[in-house]
């Protein structure tokens, strides 16, 4: 039986849970995966599954094989990029992890001065959150991701981007020309992306801090609160990478205003993040991989 397919089958169906999921994933049907993992139990003489449960558990010995798995399935890919480097004098592919709300924002700029760099390079680019960006690089399905500095990434190696911080977006009029963060927050409708994500946190504490009520808008999504705001219909709290990395188009019916930190000095630090470019700290970066970053601290050095 091949070594790596093994681990590879074992590690889909500890990841998704169970054998119908997993087969479904690298599509083969459910029979022929069960007796695969059968016979490989059979090979090492040991359960990789408690079948008594459902859905099924790894036993001890299985959770043992995952984790060498991944690390060996993890060095098998940073082989098969040095030997396609030197095969090919440079590997033209990167895989980068972005959250789908920076992505719009930040990405075309990054990719657009590392396709002027390397005009044969192909980037692939998944959207999702940041936990499950996080396991993704860790398991070697990435090879980049941008997100920020938390004790969730410390186990990455990584690049510092910038430092963000939170501004009010507020419609680009009239009626907002010299007027202050404070003055909206106090008197505005408020707009605030939905309960439990990191903006709503972060809004219920700085309306709390001035006396104000919460929104009485929530959105699911940073882009529909914006939507809102370029109706004119209030305002939203956002990070900066919007004001910063957004173009003139996305922005032009907005206008970014700085939060009152001469008043709550402590929003100044409370509400920064180091936005940082990671990777595995024992991972091979090819010479795409090494031009990607960059071309990425470029960017923001020229924004």
């Amino acid at each position: 039986m091949s070594c790596l397919k093994s681990y590879e089958y074992v590690i889909a169906i500890a990841q998704h849970g169970g054998i119908s999921q997993a087969a479904e994933m690298l599509q083969i049907a459910q029979p022929t995966l069960s007796r695969y993992i059968k016979k490989l139990e059979t090979e090492l003489g040991i359960e990789l599954f408690d079948r008594s449960t459902i859905p099924i558990r790894m036993t001890q010995a299985g959770s043992r094989y995952v984790e060498t798995g991944m690390r060996i399935l993890s060095l098998e890919r940073q082989l098969q990029k040095q030997v396609q480097e030197i095969k090919l004098e440079k590997n033209t592919v990167v895989r980068i992890g972005i959250s789908p709300t920076r992505s719009p924002y930040m990405m075309p700029a990054i990719v657009a001065a590392y396709k002027k760099h390397n005009p044969k390079g192909c980037v692939v680019i998944e959207e999702k959150v940041s936990s499950e960006l996080n396991k993704l690089l860790a398991q070697g399905d990435l090879d980049l991701m941008i997100s920020w500095m938390d004790e969730d990434t410390e186990e990455f190696a990584y690049t510092e981007l910038f430092e963000e911080n939170i501004v009010l977006a507020v419609p680009n009029t009239e009626k907002y020309s010299g007027i202050t963060a404070l003055d909206v927050l106090l008197t505005m409708p408020l707009i605030s992306a939905g309960k439990g994500q990191a903006m709503w946190h972060i809004t219920q504490e700085i309306t709390e801090t001035i006396g104000v009520h919460m929104p009485e808008v929530e959105c699911q999504s940073i882009e529909t609160a914006l939507a809102f705001v370029k109706r004119g219909l209030g305002a939203t709290l956002v990070p900066s990478y919007i004001a910063q990395f957004g173009t003139k188009e996305q922005n032009r019916e907005v206008r970014f205003l700085e939060l009152p930190v001469e008043q709550y000095p402590n929003w100044a630090t409370a509400y920064r993040r180091r936005i940082c470019l990671f990777y595995r700290k024992e991972q091979f970066l090819s010479q795409a991989e090494q031009d990607f970053i960059a071309c990425a601290v470029g960017v923001k050095q020229t924004n």
